[in-house]
């Protein structure tokens, strides 16, 4: 569901593979609609923060899709990531889409795989590639890392749990450029969540949790904590 921006719906989007995306009403918990226009089955979406309808879609042949939920389904599609002709559309990755995010200004579409490189960057606005190579991580078997984006203003981050160093990679998503390496975790990083109201990064590795924040790092293992 949305987490930034500020929006009147109360739906949530719902994978559900080859059923397409779900919009489920939070209040009723009714089903309101459904979106299966993309051409393999829906791995996984994201709202756009400035617009409240505009909801991208990445599916499990590497297609990703933007939708204007206000639409009927004959005329709902706004466009296609890499801005190739909705008639024939261009797959973005050659292995399914494992995650795709909004950066909180809706400047840029982050777009994650298991190909060799797997961070992909398009512009929010046209759904052009930004041509922009993001070096230094890499997939992991059969490991989904689930990332998160933070920022303010002009200024976002890419945050990307990397198992193969059981790091987190920030990335900065104007340059593509690796600004920090949080480290502490034991075994390896597979998902992350940022608090904005503490400015607080929250790593789950395989065993244990990490807390990254200013002024401190907190570790949980096995339901203990240690304050470092």
């Amino acid at each position: 569901m949305p987490v930034e921006g500020s929006f009147t719906h109360k739906l949530i989007a719902v994978c559900s593979t080859s059923m397409g995306v779900s919009l489920v009403d939070l209040y009723s918990g009714n089903r309101t609609q459904t979106i299966r226009q993309n051409l393999g089955d829906a791995t996984c979406c994201c709202w756009n923060p400035l617009n409240e309808f505009e909801l991208v879609v990445g599916d499990s042949r590497g297609y990703a899709f933007c939708y204007d939920i206000r639409k009927s389904e004959l005329n709902n599609m706004l466009g296609v990531l890499g801005n190739t002709p909705q008639s024939a559309p261009a797959s973005i990755s050659e292995t399914p889409i494992q995650s795709i995010l909004f950066s909180p200004n809706g400047s840029t579409i982050v777009c994650t795989s298991s190909e060799t490189h797997p961070i992909k960057l398009f512009y929010g606005n046209t759904y052009d590639a930004m041509g922009i190579p993001v070096e230094g991580v890499s997939p992991w078997g059969n490991v989904i890392p689930k990332p998160c984006v933070a920022g303010e203003g002009d200024q976002s981050f890419l945050f990307f749990p990397d198992p193969t160093d059981c790091t987190v990679k920030v990335v900065d998503l104007s340059s593509g450029k690796i600004v920090n390496v949080l480290r502490g975790h034991l075994d390896a990083a597979t998902c992350c969540s940022f608090r904005h109201s503490r400015n607080e990064l929250c790593g789950i590795g395989e065993s244990e949790t990490q807390i990254f924040g200013r002024t401190r790092r907190v570790r949980a293992e096995m339901g203990q904590s240690a304050r470092e």
